[in-house]
């Protein structure tokens, strides 16, 4: 899914409508707005902005996804963490030194259990 909505889709539009590559965005909502910040943070030169409604920004740490994770993913951690954003925010913040999300929004309820 990653190379879908990182490479292959925004190719396809690019090809087929009159869109400018310089004012791209994403945006998505729960797992899809943990998985536009998590494409922004490993793409931070390709995206103008980010937007998340809700994301789930460490399936890493949550509970609620680790049984999910673990039937994608397998037993091995290690995998998982290129597709966590907290995890790829802090990688790629410790090895470049000048790292930098692409300005966005992010949005979540402060009473959401999850």
């Amino acid at each position: 899914m990653y190379t879908y909505v990182a490479q292959e889709l925004p190719e396809f539009v690019q090809r087929y409508f009159p869109i400018s590559s310089e004012r791209r965005g994403i945006s998505g909502f729960s797992m899809g707005g943990g998985g536009a910040l998590m494409i922004a943070a490993r793409n931070t030169k390709r995206y103008r902005s980010v937007t998340a409604f809700a994301p789930i920004s460490s399936p890493v740490g949550s509970g609620f996804c680790k049984s999910a994770i673990k039937e994608y993913f397998g037993e091995d951690d290690s995998k998982l963490a290129n597709f966590d954003t907290c995890h790829v925010i802090a990688r790629n913040s410790s090895e470049n030194a000048d790292f930098k999300m692409p300005p966005g929004f992010v949005d979540f309820a402060s009473e959401d259990a999850f």
